[in-house]
């Protein structure tokens, strides 16, 4: 995370006593689910992305947009996580991936299946043109002076 520690080890350290305990047992239980999401991220089994991180998580609170848990009152989120597109925008995104690595499965399966070459194809296909007024429309039709005179 840069220069400031992980939020959730920064909580944590904050509400236990200088003997090691936990200030109060619902912390322990929170403390243990911590424990759970970061071993799962070290697997991969999960993915801590922006505000929806390690601490959000297991706490089941969105993050207050002024403060950020586990730091100073002179971090804010933009600074912290390092923020240009909204978390929204960041699952759609991911969201796209995802379908887009489906289609690509199913497209190489279908290519295997019918026993085609996926460089062929690319090779073979080219994009449609474009006519002087940025209209795809020509591309796929025929002008009248290509057409010829028509019979009646």
């Amino acid at each position: 995370m840069g220069q400031w520690a992980e939020r959730h080890t920064s909580w944590l350290d904050m509400r236990v006593k200088p003997d090691r305990e936990f200030k109060n047992a619902s912390f322990k239980i929170i403390a243990d689910i911590i424990d759970n999401f970061s071993e799962q991220e070290t697997q991969g089994s999960f993915e801590s992305v922006g505000i929806n991180d390690i601490l959000t998580k297991p706490l089941g609170n969105a993050e207050h947009l002024g403060r950020i848990w586990g730091q100073s009152k002179f971090v804010n989120q933009s600074q912290y996580f390092n923020l240009v597109q909204s978390s929204r925008e960041n699952a759609e995104v991911s969201d796209m991936k995802r379908q887009l690595a489906a289609l690509e499965r199913t497209i190489q399966q279908l290519c295997v299946k019918h026993g085609i070459n996926r460089e062929t194809i690319a090779e073979e296909t080219t994009a449609p043109t474009v006519d002087q007024n940025n209209s795809f429309k020509a591309s796929c039709t025929l002008n009248e002076k290509e057409a010829g005179p028509s019979d009646p």
